[in-house]
């Protein structure tokens, strides 16, 4: 049987990552890393068990607005 899941963290796609940082640190929580490579930016915050983990770059975005309902 496996194990039961400890944990999710949540990713949340930002055109700032500075902006998005300091709006959650506002919000009580502390960054923990970050870092980037030659496409993407991100940083990894938490506040208590709960992380959150901001994304900026690659091709995340698209004209598609998905369905409509």
């Amino acid at each position: 049987m496996a194990e039961p899941i400890a944990g999710c963290v949540p990713v949340v796609y930002a055109t700032d990552i500075e902006r998005s940082v300091h709006f959650y640190q506002l919000l009580g929580f502390a960054l923990q890393t970050r870092g980037q490579d030659d496409v993407w930016r991100w940083a990894y915050l938490k506040s208590g068990d709960t992380g959150i983990l901001l994304g900026a770059g690659g091709s995340v975005w698209t004209a598609d607005p998905g369905p409509v309902l």
